[in-house]
């Protein structure tokens, strides 16, 4: 197998710092966009923030297909549909700001785009297929108390906020983006110290590494940063922040999970289908443990906590094995 060392300290900076919906200092960016009678077909920028310009009346089935660097869309007030399809597989997609005016989302428009959090839904939409938010975890919609988008939160058991969402940047500075490294044959990697965040789908099936160290800079990883990376035997994360749904999902070689210090949250699905995951070591910081954290793990798991700490309440609430041997 050809051997490739990563150093990732010199990671590719993800450019959004903080934007809001009243941010008025966009550059003309209109060339990106292929726009035909009012139709929105495609988008060729790689900008990280990204503003739909106002009269596009459509957005067309696949015009983001597969566009790793947008992390927030804003959608304006002329727009009132959106096709199928037309979001799907945006890895780094984390905020959408959908403008009152938008009356329809069809099928599937933002399916498998793990590192959605919010999305802004105005009054206006009246259709929503079920399909549009399929394969994602830890949503919330922000929708007008009442309105169609509310109740299509509610029925399809989505968080619900009636207060609409502004993006800032979660981790300013050096990401390992979105992908980035994905299906790469990577036998090495180091994780630099000025490394922010590790994005979604960040190492999604590296298969070479046998060991990962995730160093306390990084205040999160995303969803399936490393899903299905089947030759990782060891992980080790010094006190990331947030380790998000399904970030290690069916890394089916790990054996061992050591999580320090400083770690608060782990999301749903997180090492679910690690087939092999008998020993984990769980800090007294952990407050929050997501459904199905370590489902379909070795029948031998253990997790290993603190004496009489939440981590411990944790374990038992989720009816798994667990000692203090820590």
């Amino acid at each position: 197998m050809r051997k490739i060392i990563a150093v990732l300290a010199a990671a590719m900076l993800a450019t959004p710092v903080s934007c809001s919906k009243s941010d008025d200092k966009k550059d003309d960016k209109s060339r990106y966009f292929v726009i035909e009678d009012n139709v929105l077909v495609g988008y060729t920028g790689k900008d990280a923030i990204v503003h739909i310009p106002d009269g596009v009346t459509e957005i067309n089935q696949r015009a983001f297909w597969g566009n790793n660097t947008a992390v927030a869309v804003y959608i304006p007030s002329s727009v009132r549909k959106l096709d199928e399809n037309a979001f799907w597989s945006c890895n780094g997609l984390r905020f959408v700001d959908i403008a009152e005016g938008t009356e329809t989302i069809s099928e599937c428009v933002f399916w498998s785009c793990p590192a959605l959090k919010d999305v802004n839904l105005p009054e206006s939409v009246k259709y929503m297929d079920d399909s549009v938010f399929w394969a994602i975890r830890g949503l919330t919609l922000h929708a007008p108390e009442n309105s169609y988008a509310a109740e299509f939160a509610k029925d399809h058991r989505f968080s619900l906020d009636y207060t609409p969402a502004v993006y800032e940047d979660e981790a300013p500075g050096k990401h390992i983006t979105a992908s980035q490294y994905a299906d790469m044959d990577l036998t090495e990697f180091e994780i630099g110290s000025d490394i922010a965040a590790i994005d979604a789908n960040a190492f999604y099936h590296c298969e070479g590494p046998a060991a990962v160290t995730v160093p306390e800079n990084v205040q999160y990883i995303a969803p399936d940063a490393f899903g299905y990376c089947t030759g990782l035997k060891t992980a080790e994360i010094q006190g990331c922040r947030d380790v998000r749904a399904n970030a290690f999902e069916y890394c089916k070689g790990l054996e061992k999970l050591t999580i320090g210090e400083g770690t608060v949250s782990i999301g749903s699905w997180a090492f679910s289908y690690c087939e092999n995951l008998k020993d984990v070591f769980l800090p007294e910081s952990l407050s929050e443990l997501g459904e199905y954290a370590f489902e379909h793990c070795s029948d031998d798991l253990v997790l290993h906590v603190p004496a009489g700490s939440e981590a411990e309440k944790l374990a038992k609430l989720a009816g798994l094995d667990y000692d203090n041997n820590i």
